[in-house]
C-alpha cells in the first residue's frame, strides 16, 4: 500500500509530463520517441489513478462510482448513489 501523498505527489508528476508530452507532440507530431513516451505515461498515469481511487476514493467528480446500488433488496428499486461527497474534501484534510 502507498503513501496517500507520495500517491497524490506522483499521480500530479505524471500529469504534468503528460501535458508536457502534449504541447511538444502539438510541435513535433512525427517524434515516435516522444510518441511511445507519452503512451507510457498515459498508462501509468490511468494506473496510478485507479490506485488511487480504490484506496482513497475520487479524485473529481468523473471519478465518482454511480454503479454502486443502494442497500434495498427488491432489485426492481435499486437506485445507484452519488459517493462524491463520501470522501474528505479538501477542507477536511482530503486530496
Amino acid at each position: 500500500m502507498r503513501d496517500r501523498s507520495a500517491l497524490m505527489m506522483k499521480i500530479s508528476e505524471i500529469g504534468f509530463a503528460l501535458y508536457d508530452l502534449i504541447l511538444f507532440l502539438d510541435t513535433h507530431p512525427e517524434d515516435n520517441q516522444a510518441f511511445a513516451l507519452y503512451e507510457e505515461y498515459q498508462k501509468q498515469y490511468k494506473e496510478l489513478r485507479s490506485e488511487y481511487i480504490s484506496m482513497y476514493g475520487p479524485l473529481t467528480a468523473f471519478d465518482v462510482n454511480t454503479g454502486r446500488p443502494c442497500s434495498c433488496n427488491d432489485s426492481r428499486y435499486r437506485k445507484f448513489t452519488w459517493s462524491w461527497g463520501e470522501a474528505p474534501m479538501p477542507w477536511e484534510g482530503g486530496c
